[in-house]
């Protein structure tokens, strides 16, 4: 227990993994959501643990991994569990989750905070409006990874990025003109064909 996150290299205090910088990136924005301090080399070092599983998972697999150190005692009540570590835990870990696809570049660039649709008068046309920002969502605004601007927004109906399923779908983009809010116009008979259609929305 003690309310923060391990991370490699457990055994050395000073020996930090070859993807520190992305690693404490990711961390950076799950503190914002669960608020638990990140604990590695150089780095709030927790002491050395040998053999521990998150070293074991990037060491041998190359994921990126973490120790959630949950609650303030070791045998925290059921009640005190449910409020104040339950929800704020699962929504850091669906972030984990959200930006698994690519673990070490997603959590470094921004986040999409807002996202709009509203109907236009052509058929089945949709208007998207976005916003995105690199620090709206970090614990950290002056970490290196959340210091920079927002140079594009993508819209994909249908599939996301690196979907394999290619039938039909289309890509819309928007390049940043100094602000972090876009409005991206889709023609959604022309993309799908369809009545019923799924977007996904990127910034980078």
């Amino acid at each position: 227990y003690g309310e923060f996150m391990v991370y490699p290299w457990g055994y050395r205090k000073d020996v930090p993994s070859g993807n520190d910088k992305a690693l404490r990136g990711l961390l950076n924005k799950l503190q914002y959501i669960n608020g638990y301090d990140p604990a590695g080399p150089n780095n709030n070092f927790p002491g050395p643990a040998s053999g521990a599983s998150d070293d074991w998972a990037y060491g041998k697999l190359g994921t990126p991994s973490l120790t959630l150190e949950l609650g303030t005692d070791f045998r925290n009540t059921c009640r005190y569990f449910e409020s104040s570590i339950l929800e704020k835990n699962k929504r850091a870990l669906t972030y984990a989750a959200q930006t698994s696809r690519t673990p070490y570049r997603l959590p470094l660039g921004p986040d999409v905070t807002v996202v709009e649709t509203t109907s236009t008068n052509t058929n089945n046309g949709v208007q998207v409006t976005v916003e995105a920002s690199d620090a709206a969502r970090a614990y950290d605004t002056q970490y290196t990874t959340t210091r920079q601007s927002v140079e594009l927004v993508k819209v994909y109906t249908e599939y996301p990025e690196n979907d394999t399923n290619d039938d039909g779908g289309q890509v819309m983009q928007r390049r940043s003109e100094g602000t972090n809010s876009f409005v991206i116009d889709l023609d959604l008979d022309a993309a799908t064909g369809t009545n019923n259609n799924m977007i996904y929305v990127q910034a980078t």
